[in-house]
């Protein structure tokens, strides 16, 4: 298992680990189904003994889509607003999706702020529990 300050473990480190292709090794950690049984078993036991975890970053970007939603909460500590978030994370949860909680505080600046680095990681969706300002 690597530390934080290790390099992160890629595809790469696991097709040299095996002794397969990185082509291969991306198969196998993407459909259940390929390969023979030797090779599926000996890349998920050199993925759990390296650490490897995808870079879901990366792989937002080959596939040009994300599958984080973002969601802005103006107060969680408000049972309505907590059991708004639990629905939605349900939800995207059935259908492959991740959900990235920001926790306005009610400020608009500090909702302003969220709803700009959600859209910089170019999240699937936003979904916003808009902050009421005075004026």
């Amino acid at each position: 298992m690597r530390t934080r300050a290790e390099p992160r473990t890629t595809i790469k480190d696991i097709a040299r680990e095996t002794g397969v292709t990185g082509a291969s090794v991306s198969r196998v950690l993407n459909d259940p189904h390929f390969g023979s049984v030797e090779t599926r078993k000996r890349v998920l036991e050199a993925v759990r003994r390296l650490g490897y975890s995808p870079n879901h970053a990366a792989r937002g970007l080959v596939r040009q889509a994300s599958t984080i939603i973002g969601l802005c909460i103006n107060d969680i500590e408000n049972p309505f607003c907590a059991a708004f978030a639990r629905g939605i994370e349900d939800a995207a949860n059935r259908h492959g999706y991740t959900v990235a909680l920001c926790n306005t505080d009610e400020n608009p600046l500090k909702e302003l702020a969220y709803v700009h680095t959600l859209l910089g990681w170019q999240v699937a969706g936003l979904i916003l529990s808009a902050t009421h300002s005075a004026g």
